[in-house]
């Protein structure tokens, strides 16, 4: 039985705007930027992985974004969630968050509610 699971079984949680977020996910802390980082995550989606979780300061939010845009796993969209943190630094979070969906190549669903 997967703990993360919600009681449903449906391999998801729920979030506070509604949206249901995939687990597992696959974390790449730890992984390179570059080939491992892409093939580690086209190998997530290819196996039914909808979730990936990244991070500023891991510094591989490129390769995450490469292998997103070139997996070819046919998903719509809103269906395969790329979560990232970031270390506020100095007064501009927008702009934090920005720098982040560049390197990422992705849109921020206006759905979901960034946290405060």
């Amino acid at each position: 039985m997967n703990p993360n699971a919600d009681a449903s079984g449906s391999g998801s949680r729920p979030l506070a705007d509604g949206n249901r977020l995939p687990v597992p996910g696959l974390g790449v802390w730890q992984v390179p930027d570059g080939r491992a980082c892409v093939d580690a995550v086209r190998s997530a989606l290819d196996a039914g992985n909808r979730h990936i979780d990244t991070a500023q300061a891991y510094g591989n939010e490129a390769g995450v974004g490469r292998a997103l845009r070139d997996s070819g796993v046919p998903v719509p969209r809103g269906e395969v969630f790329a979560t990232t943190k970031f270390q506020r630094r100095g007064d501009d979070p927008v702009g934090q968050l920005e720098n982040s969906l560049r390197r990422l190549g992705v849109e921020q669903d206006r759905r979901s509610t960034p946290c405060r």
